[in-house]
C-alpha cells in the first residue's frame, strides 16, 4: 500500500471513530439524533475551519527583547573553495544586522577566523551573545578550512545570517558549532 493509501485508511478509520463516538456519546446522553448531515457539520466545525487551525498553530512574530536564541550549525565539502549555509532565526529580530554585528570569540585559537569579538565570552557548549550580536562558536573544523567568516542574510539581515567558510586545498573544508543571539531591549 503507498502513502497514500496509509493516510486515506487512516482518516478513514479515523472518521468512522468520530462517528461511532458521537453516537456513542449522544445515546449515553438520552440525546440521539442520527443525522449524517449533523455529524459532517460538526466534523468541519472541529477540524475543516481556518479558525481551528489558527487556534493550533500560532507563528512567533519577534523576538523577545532581552532573549538569547541559540542554536547549531555546520557542515563540510570535499571540493576546495567556499561552503556557506545560511543561519535562520526563529523569529524576525527588531534589530538588522550588520556584518560587524557577526563575530566568533578572540578565545578562537585559529587566525583564519574574518571577525573577532572580545564580548562573545561563551563556548560552543554554553553559547553567549551581548545584546544586538551574533556569537558564532567553532566546536570544530576540518584541516583543510582557511577561512571562516560570519555575515549579514543579504536582504533579510533581521532574520538571520550566513557562515562561510573557505578552503584552497583538496580535503574536507567546513566548520561544526554553536551560535548565540541576544534581542536588544527597547530604549
Amino acid at each position: 500500500m503507498s502513502g497514500r493509501g496509509h493516510t486515506l485508511a487512516a482518516t478513514g478509520i479515523l472518521l468512522t471513530g468520530i462517528l461511532l463516538g458521537s453516537l456513542m456519546t449522544g445515546i449515553a446522553a438520552g440525546h440521539f439524533e442520527p443525522s449524517v448531515r449533523h455529524l459532517i457539520k460538526h466534523a468541519e466545525k472541529v477540524f475543516f475551519t481556518k479558525k481551528a487551525a489558527d487556534r493550533r498553530f500560532v507563528a512567533v512574530q519577534r523576538l523577545a527583547p532581552g532573549v538569547t536564541i541559540t542554536g547549531a550549525l555546520g557542515g563540510q565539502v570535499s571540493d576546495p573553495g567556499q561552503w556557506e549555509q545560511v543561519v535562520s532565526f526563529p523569529a524576525k529580530s527588531r534589530k538588522s544586522l550588520a556584518d560587524e554585528d557577526i563575530n566568533f570569540p578572540t578565545s578562537e585559537s585559529k587566525a583564519i577566523i574574518a571577525e573577532q569579538s572580545e564580548e562573545c565570552t561563551g563556548t560552543a557548549a554554553q553559547p553567549t551573545a551581548p545584546p544586538g550580536m551574533v556569537c558564532i562558536y567553532a566546536s570544530s573544523s576540518p584541516p583543510n578550512t582557511m577561512g571562516l567568516d560570519g555575515e549579514i542574510l543579504p536582504g533579510a539581515s533581521h532574520r538571520g545570517f550566513v557562515v562561510r567558510a573557505i578552503g584552497d586545498a583538496g580535503g574536507l573544508m567546513g566548520v561544526f558549532g554553536t551560535w548565540a543571539y541576544t534581542e536588544p531591549r527597547r530604549g
